[in-house]
């Protein structure tokens, strides 16, 4: 059986807040997984092979060939957003990205690629 130190522990590990009224409800689930977790470990898996994926997918691996560039005119015609910027030699039209890193190293919090300020 897990103590609360056991939950806290695992809590604080995982980043979570758990407040006192919810020691036991968390107890419960998570000793249920380690209920399954030994339950799991009773199987016999004497010749059966690791999986890498439960279904059938995999990586599709297409050669390393250098092609052409798609053109600026459609790349620019799909592009989310852009910016003009004009140089000595003309101008020039790139893509805008989203930023999705902050200034100290860490993801952006919102939970989407490049929302939230």
């Amino acid at each position: 059986m897990l103590s609360d130190a056991d939950i806290q522990r695992i809590a604080m590990l995982a980043r979570l807040r758990l407040r006192a009224d919810e020691l036991a409800a968390t107890r419960d689930k998570l000793q249920a997984v380690v209920a399954y977790v030994e339950q799991l470990q009773k199987l016999n898996l004497k010749g059966v092979e690791p999986l890498a994926h439960v279904g059938d997918a995999f990586n599709r691996l297409d050669a390393d060939v250098a092609r052409a560039a798609m053109p600026r005119e459609q790349l620019g015609a799909i592009a989310p957003a852009t910016h003009e910027e004009t140089t000595p030699e003309g101008t020039d039209v790139f893509v805008r990205i989203p930023k999705v890193i902050k200034k100290d190293g860490g993801a952006r919090g919102d939970g989407a690629a490049g929302g939230g300020a």
